[in-house]
This record gives C-alpha cells, structure tokens and sequence, in this order.
C-alpha cells in the first residue's frame, strides 16, 4: 500500500467512505464530493447549483442594502469592457457553426453495405490497413477553407446493425470518398461483395407510442494515451490455424444474432482523422498533442518502475512489473500507427406491438466491448453522464417526457452521423487503427453466430475499373 493511500485511510470520514467519492480533498467542506453524492441520488446538477446560487443570493440581499441594484449597475458600467468580448466570440462561434453546417449539408452521403463471404481467414490486420488507406485530411488545408468556405474533414461511420437477429455490416462515407472506401475493402477483402443500400436510420421512424428502448455512448474510462486490449492481444496479428484463433468479438455476434423479431441494435464508430483541432482561429496539432502524451505517460511508468531506495540515485534503473511493461509496450506500439478520432454509440429498439422490451438485452448492449477492456490498458464502456444512463429515479423524468426527447437526440445524430461537427456532439477520444480494427472487422469462419449475413459462395473478383 503506498503512503497516499494509507494517508487516505487515515483522512476518510465515515460519510466520505459512504458516498465513495473521488478527490484531493477530503474535508466536509469538499464542494464537488456533494454534488456527485445529490447526483447519486438523482438530483439534477443544474438544480443544485441553482438553489446555491438563489440561496447565496438572497444571503448577499439581505445583508447589503441594496445588492441587486449595486451588482446591475457594476455589470452595465463595466459593459463597455467585457460586451464587445462577449460579442466578437458569440458571433465568431455562430458564424463557424453556421458556415460548416451549410457545408456539411451540401455533401451527399452513401451507405455501403458489405457482404462477407461465408471463408473469412483474414486477421484484422488486413482491416487495420483498409483504415489506414482511409485517412484522409482534405478540404481544410488552408485558414480561408475552414473559416470562411467552411470546409471539415471528412469522416466515415463504420456500423454493424441487427434487425432481429440479421446482422449486417455497413460504412457510410460521403458519395465522393465512396470509390476511397471501396477501393480499400477490395484491396484487402477480395471477396467480400459491397452495395450501396438504402439508410435503414433514416428510413426507420420512432414514434413513442410504438417503439422503446435504450440509446448509449461509450467512451473510454482512462485517458486515450492507453489503448483498448487490440487483436494484436489475442494473438490474431499471427493468422493461426481456424480451430485456434480467438475471436475478441464472438460474444457480439451472438448477442446480435439471438435478437427477437421485434428487436433492433445499431452500433455505430464514427471516425475523423486525427489532425487539427482546437478551433478555426487558432488550430492545434492534436496528432503531435496526442504522440507527446504518449511519450509522456511512457516517461512516467518508468519514474514509477524505480525502486524507491534508488530514487535519489543518479545511477538508478528501472524494475518494471509484467503490469508496466504490458503498459508501456501497448503504449509504444500504438503511437508509431495512424489516428482517428473516434466516438461510439450503440441503439437498442423494441417494437412494442410485435414483442416487449428485453431488459437484459439492454444491459448487454451497454456492456458489449467488455472483452476489449483491462484494469492496467482501457476500456470502453457505457457514458454514465449521457444518453439514458442518468434515470435511476422516477422524480427525475416526469411521463418520460426526458427519455423521449434524448431518444429523438440520439436517432437524429445517428441518421447524420454526427459527432464532431454540428448540430451534435459526442464524447470523442483518440484511437489507433489497430484499435478500431479490433472494434469493427469482419468476423473469421471461427465465428458459427448464425444471423450474420454471409455470401453463400466465393464470389468473382472485385471489379477492375476501380479507381486507385
């Protein structure tokens, strides 16, 4: 146990222990325990810090004559200073939003579904490849296309769908990037099949009265520098023999294929290239932002490895555990390969008049990249302060009318694939492809699930007048 900890033990109150909060500070006064233990309970945030604000208020009122009229007339004299701030940043964020939304909405979108061939013996190496052909930074190389044309990267949405039980795999990208995306696949997969279809998102309707369930992002629980547990783990970068390979992903697939008739899950990986973000002012390289965290955090095991009685010995060495090695290996080798950001959602419906709602359906989907996580990497898991992660009480969403407006939230950003850009936004991390490679691939032979949907023979080679 190191002295932090024992120092913790030793400072704990019995309320602290009980609320079980996290914090430098462990004082009765600490701010943010309170609101995490309301929060706990299902009193809202917002509300809270209202009724503080209002109490502090009419504290400050009662005791200084005339508070309301002194603070108003200290904001308005000071207007001429803070005003035009408030102003030029208001309007430059509206303008921004406005610009790249009008842009966004010229661009055509295409869902690509891909039919796998009944034979699947590539790794998810040969994906990792595919995503790296992807990447892509054009249409904001220059101050004049991004602030003032409004231009953004593109990014592509990679989805796998089940619809009672069919379980399908699709990438939507815009019309012209469509020939990039093919291009990839087929390089790589020579006998899958890829269509275009139509969007089963926008096709779908939601009305409440006939449909329930359960939307979701997932983000990941330590900080991005550490990856997810890839394939590379599981020992698939090697191609074994069928009968030993350990496919990461063989729950999902059985999860999806054993959905009841009126039961629908879409999972969708929306990914952008990591390049230039911090605003269209002044951007910022998080790709560099994103190698130096990495090195950093690298540099940190090994201070951590050192023994504590060489830690003053300018000749010390360090003794990494199997723990801090796995750690800075995974590390290592994900900063060398290409980046996208990356967010994740996942969609549960139930047609009410064809069947009930599956709870423990619900709880799967929430915890489905469970395989993917460790305690000494990262895990993907459920966004508790989002989506319909925060009802635990029923005073905290009258007639569902919360629900209701977060699933139309959820439905709408999916049927836009919208994460980065306006009109929506979702929690967004940094990954490696080998990281989303071992997220979305095509499942191996090994894999028996028996709704996905294969191509019964090998087909014919992909089409030769492909552009390259």
């Amino acid at each position: 146990m190191t002295m932090a900890e024992v120092k913790r033990q030793k400072t704990e109150t019995p309320l602290q222990k009980k609320i079980g909060f996290k914090s430098q500070s462990y004082s009765w006064f600490d701010f943010h325990a309170w609101v995490q233990w309301l929060w706990g309970w299902g009193i809202p945030r917002p509300l809270f810090l209202g009724a503080l604000f209002l109490g502090l208020l009419n504290i400050l009122s009662t005791q200084i004559p005339n508070f309301l009229v002194f603070g108003f007339g200290w904001v308005l004299g000071t207007a001429p200073i803070w005003l035009p701030l408030v102003l030029i940043s208001a309007g430059w964020q509206t303008w921004v939003r406005y610009i790249r939304s009008a842009w966004i909405s010229e661009r055509e979108g295409t869902l690509l579904e891909i039919r796998i061939p009944r034979e699947m013996s590539k790794s998810p190496r040969a994906m990792e490849i595919a995503l790296a052909t992807m990447w892509s930074t054009s249409g904001e190389t220059d101050f004049i296309k991004r602030a003032w044309m409004g231009r953004v990267r593109p990014w592509y949405s990679l989805e796998i769908a089940s619809f009672g039980g069919e379980v399908h795999f699709y990438v939507w990208t815009w019309d012209f990037l469509r020939n990039v995306v093919e291009t990839a696949l087929y390089a790589q997969f020579p006998d899958v099949e890829i269509h275009v279809v139509e969007d089963y998102a926008s096709k779908f309707q939601y009305d409440p009265a006939r449909y329930d369930g359960f939307v979701n992002d997932f983000k990941l629980s330590k900080e991005d520098v550490f990856p997810i547990k890839s394939y590379i783990d599981f020992e698939l970068d090697k191609d074994p023999k069928e009968e030993f390979k350990i496919e990461p992903l063989a729950q999902m697939f059985e999860y999806l294929s054993g959905l009841k008739p009126q039961e629908q899950v879409w999972i969708q990986i929306i990914i952008r290239a990591t390049k230039t973000t911090g605003g269209v002012l002044f951007p910022t390289s998080s790709e560099a932002d994103w190698q130096a965290r990495q090195k950093k955090k690298i540099d940190e095991i090994r201070v951590e490895a050192i023994p504590d009685e060489q830690k003053d010995n300018p000749m010390r060495f360090p003794n990494p555990t199997w723990k801090q090695k796995v750690q800075m290996e995974a590390i290592e080798r994900n900063s060398g390969k290409v980046s996208y950001d990356v967010s994740v959602r996942g969609i549960y419906m139930a047609d009410l008049s064809r069947g009930s709602v599956q709870g423990p359906n619900i709880g799967i989907l929430r915890l489905i990249w469970k395989p993917l996580g460790t305690s000494y990497l990262n895990e993907l898991g459920p966004d508790n302060d989002g989506g319909l992660n925060t009802f635990n009480y029923p005073w905290q969403d009258y007639k569902d009318m919360y629900k209701k407006f977060i699933m139309r939230r959820f439905l709408d950003a999916y049927r836009r694939r919208s994460a980065f850009y306006p009109p929506w936004s979702a929690p967004i991390g940094i990954m490696s492809v080998e990281s989303i490679a071992t997220l979305w691939h095509f499942p191996s032979s090994t894999v028996q699930a028996p709704g996905i949907n294969r191509i019964p023979a090998t087909k014919a080679a992909p089409p030769p007048n492909l552009p390259m």
